[in-house]
């Protein structure tokens, strides 16, 4: 995570291998700093896209807390992978509560080839006590333009 005033790294990690999605946010604890929400694949990342693609895969959410350095499993599934696909965050069902969709791939054990999809809803116990201001991939209105809590 870079410092968006300065520039400067404020938090750096090594997490799972290839993957393309962007991270969602929301303050998910309530301590006032938004979590970052990010899907990572994990396998031998050294068997990469050399043509040996790895015979086993963890596709996980997880929650970045940058207050505390702390990471959260939000969700794993065996077996599925996502290379591209964002998670997206809101109140699908408006019952004030955060919910969260995301995809995953069939693995089959090849990185790139698609052979399907899994389509997961996860309606969390997270109160939604502001609006979400990065939901989606390019942002909650798919802009790219990040807004502060209120502004529209």
């Amino acid at each position: 995570m870079l410092d968006g005033a300065t520039g400067a790294i404020a938090y750096q990690d090594s997490m799972g291998c290839t993957g393309f999605s962007s991270p969602v946010v929301y303050d998910l604890n309530h301590d006032g700093r938004d979590e970052a929400i990010i899907s990572i694949n994990e396998f031998d990342c050294s068997t990469g896209f050399t043509g040996n693609a790895p015979r086993t895969m963890v596709n996980k959410l997880l929650a970045v807390n940058f207050k505390d350095n702390s990471v959260q499993l939000i969700d794993e599934a065996q077996g599925l992978k996502n290379i591209f696909t964002t998670p997206w965050i809101g109140d699908l069902d408006q019952d004030g509560y955060l919910d969260i969709v995301h995809f995953r791939y069939f693995h089959y054990q090849d990185l790139v080839s698609f052979l399907g999809m899994n389509a997961r809803r996860i309606s969390t116990n997270v109160r939604i006590r502001k609006p979400v201001i990065w939901g989606a991939y390019r942002g909650t209105n798919g802009d790219g333009i990040f807004r502060k809590s209120g502004d529209r």
